[in-house]
């Protein structure tokens, strides 16, 4: 398995149930929903942590750059944050957070952008 992750399994009483709960995952996967249910115990900074060290394309002005938003914006209101409870409603809050602070509206379009957001 990937990521050292065990492979885990669900059983259910009837075949159909089964089988709706596998077109709902790969339904959940082509929209790019779904959630593997143990990675979504992870917070953002832990995700952070893994995902940075593979951040090698930035020449140094955009990586700094990228780095403080992450520090300064995207970590002191979603590190703490398991991944699977991060909601588009969450963003949105934050978004509204971020402008009263007074970000321009091009700020909080690159915390977006930067943050993975929409």
């Amino acid at each position: 398995m990937p990521d050292g992750l065990a492979q885990r399994s669900k059983t259910f009483d009837r075949k159909v149930d089964a089988e709706r709960f596998a077109a709902h995952v790969e339904h959940e996967k082509t929209r790019g929903e779904w959630i593997d249910p143990q990675r979504g115990q992870v917070t953002l900074a832990e995700w952070t942590g893994e995902w940075w060290p593979t951040v090698v394309s930035l020449s140094p002005s955009p990586s700094t750059r990228l780095r403080g938003i992450i520090d300064n914006h995207v970590l002191p209101r979603f590190g703490p944050v398991q991944l699977a409870e991060i909601t588009q409603p969450s963003v949105a809050v934050w978004v509204v957070h971020l402008t009263e602070l007074g970000l321009s509206p091009a700020s909080v379009q690159k915390c977006i952008r930067r943050s993975g957001g929409s």
